[in-house]
């Protein structure tokens, strides 16, 4: 059993910036998107100098997707179905937790 500490970003303003022009992360640390209805969301990495893993959640409540994500990158991330939320947390974290 692990503990996180997780911002939220639930506004816009907040969905938008994400962790953009962060230095790191606590390890246990990251942040949590919500979306507040199912949505198809894509997210990329520019200007997020930390290397991420983000775990897309369907509206069930399961991780649907895992994507991981290169600092600087445009490259867009896009999970296959609606994601109600989105967990950003370090590069690994997931799967050095069994979370899958």
């Amino acid at each position: 059993e692990r503990t996180v500490i997780v911002e939220v970003a639930s506004t816009p303003k907040q969905i938008s910036k994400g962790l953009q022009f962060r230095e790191g992360l606590e390890p246990d640390g990251g942040m949590l998107f919500i979306f507040g209805r199912p949505v198809s969301m894509c997210f990329w990495m520019k200007n997020t100098t930390v290397a991420l893993d983000a775990a897309f959640v369907g509206a069930g409540g399961q991780i649907v997707h895992i994507a991981q994500m290169q600092p600087l990158s445009e490259a867009l991330h896009c999970p296959s179905v609606p994601a109600i939320a989105v967990v950003e947390m370090n590069q690994g974290w997931f799967r050095r937790n069994g979370v899958g």
